[in-house]
């Protein structure tokens, strides 16, 4: 027999295991999944070189190139050694999967903290859900935002279910957490603001579970809430801002990032990324994957097989269960009608839904429930209703898996060379701050990966261009969105006269009817060309 102390570290070691095989599979290691993530590992690179980045000059005609603040500075910060030691590309997937594995085991171990067993199969669900797996090794700061997020959650959680039984000098340690984990948050992501707004939702779930249960003055219910953990966390959060390289900037660029790009930015006039777009109900349904079943098995369960709940003892365990999902609960709701205005708030929708119907799943008398539902159908129904439930289990499960694969491996743009061949001829002729003309927005950050030399046109997000110029940016973005029309005479009226570009670099594969123009002009002269682009010189 193992001893107790390896007992103990075999169930985190064996997710550890699983979790690297699982990112490292869903990584393709010949191509960055997402364009940000040359951005991303670029500006890790000169933070690195230079210090830290507070202005934008590749970026000119846009905000950015008054208004800038690097809002996911400790992101970049830890890609530092990464980037420097196995290069942009392949130190940005090394970087990913690490936080992915971080990540996890946090969570993981918050599950453990919440009591929701079995926490390893809660874990490994939530990690294979579609798209939380891909958003966690985009190259983005999505897991170190998430992780900061579910620890302050996790936090607040144990103090609003265990308020009774925890001292004076506990509650004090749980706020300085509070503290230090929103100042992270602040230096590590400009969406901040969902982290007070979520811990305010759980209060709501706290003082709706306590009136319901206990007649009160709703003022004593109020007095009584944890306040000083979210003063905590909004002074960490303000502390963060505070110390933040770009904080002069930085409430004028999040303006832009965070309401013009994720509330006020009109899609239907310029493209927008797709981690922006609105989800519909069938694919809020599909990212809830197997949980989903698991809330339509909950239903009878409830009705049925409800264990004993002695929801006047605070010391009853089940009692803490039932109060945990109803504080989850509403905040899933919340995040569910966000995610449907929105698939970027998916990653915060995921493991929300997965703490809540895992605290709904210790509620339930699983093996009275399954009793109940073979209808009296003797051994063979009870054999049967477990095997059709996982087989339905292992359907949404698969699927789920198959998209992240699918997407992650599927599309050939962002391979580790790209664009390189072309802008390389570029780069031996253009001298340093000349317009580099490109046809979209995201083919900016691997541009700026290549060559840091030159001005280019739009990229980080188009609402960037198009608050800075609208005219000129709904013309350039026209060139792309409406190229079976567009004419030589309007190409070269935004490339030449008003972008004032010297050079082009055009993707051949995504802009076939851009690069016909670019090839019959004799106005731009064909400098090199690779696998996916031409470069030309604009003649004046």
């Amino acid at each position: 027999m193992l001893k107790p102390n390896y007992k103990k570290l075999l169930e985190p070691s064996l997710l550890l295991i699983f979790f690297l095989s699982w990112f490292s599979i869903l990584m393709p290691w010949n191509k960055l999944p997402d364009p940000d993530a040359f951005y991303h590992a670029t500006i890790a690179k000169l933070t690195y070189e230079q210090g830290a980045i507070t202005s934008f000059p590749w970026l000119d005609l846009t905000t950015l190139g008054r208004h800038f603040a690097d809002q996911h500075f400790l992101f970049h910060v830890l890609q530092i050694p990464f980037v420097n030691i196995f290069g942009l590309t392949q130190g940005s997937r090394l970087s990913s999967i690490t936080l992915a594995l971080i990540c996890m085991m946090v969570i993981y171990i918050i599950f453990r903290l919440l009591k929701l067993k079995p926490a390893w199969l809660w874990a490994v669900l939530l990690s294979l859900l579609y798209p939380f797996s891909v958003r966690l090794i985009l190259g983005k700061a999505s897991p170190l935002a998430i992780l900061l997020w579910m620890i302050s959650l996790a936090l607040t959680s144990l103090i609003l279910i265990n308020k009774k039984n925890i001292s004076k000098s506990s509650s004090y340690i749980f706020y300085f957490l509070f503290f230090i984990f929103a100042l992270f948050f602040s230096l590590s992501h400009g969406g901040w603001i969902i982290l007070p707004l979520s811990t305010l939702i759980l209060f709501m779930g706290h003082v709706l579970y306590e009136k319901a249960l206990f007649p009160g003055p709703f003022k004593l219910v109020l007095y009584k809430l944890p306040w000083a953990g979210l003063l905590a966390g909004l002074l960490g959060l303000a502390t963060g801002i505070l110390l933040h390289p770009g904080r002069r900037e930085l409430l004028s660029f999040l303006w832009v990032q965070v309401i013009k790009i994720g509330v006020m930015t009109p899609s239907q006039a310029i493209p927008m990324g797709q981690e922006w777009a609105s989800a519909n109900l069938g694919e809020l349904l599909a990212a809830s994957s197997v949980f989903l079943l698991i809330i339509i098995l909950t239903v009878p369960g409830l009705i049925f097989a409800a264990r004993k709940i002695n929801f006047f003892e605070t010391d009853d365990e089940l009692q803490k269960f039932a109060r945990l999902s109803v504080v989850w609960g509403i905040l899933v709701a919340v995040l569910g009608a966000l995610t449907l205005k929105s698939l970027r708030f998916s990653e915060y929708f995921q493991p929300a839904l997965v703490i809540w119907v895992a605290s709904l799943f210790q509620l339930i008398d699983w093996k009275k429930l399954l009793s109940w539902l073979s209808l009296d159908g003797g051994a063979k129904g009870r054999f049967l209703i477990p095997v059709i439930i996982l087989i339905a289990s292992g359907s949404l499960l698969a699927r789920s898996v198959w998209n992240g694969y699918h997407v992650m491996h599927s599309k050939p743009m962002f391979m580790d060379n790209q664009y390189q061949p072309a802008l390389q001829a570029i780069s031996q002729q253009a001298q340093p701050g000349d317009r580099i003309f490109h046809a979209q927005w995201d083919e900016f950050p691997i541009l700026l990966a290549h060559d840091q030399r030159f001005k280019y046109v739009a990229g980080m997000d188009p609402t960037f261009f198009y608050e800075a110029d609208r005219a000129l940016a709904l013309d350039y973005f026209a060139l792309t969105i409406n190229r079976a029309s567009t004419t030589q005479e309007q190409v070269w009226s935004v490339a030449h006269d008003r972008l004032q570009a010297k050079y082009a670099l055009i993707d051949t594969e995504r802009w076939p009817e851009l690069a016909q123009i670019f090839a019959q002009d004799k106005r731009y002269i064909e400098i090199g060309r690779g696998p996916d682009a031409v470069a030309y010189r604009i003649e004046d």
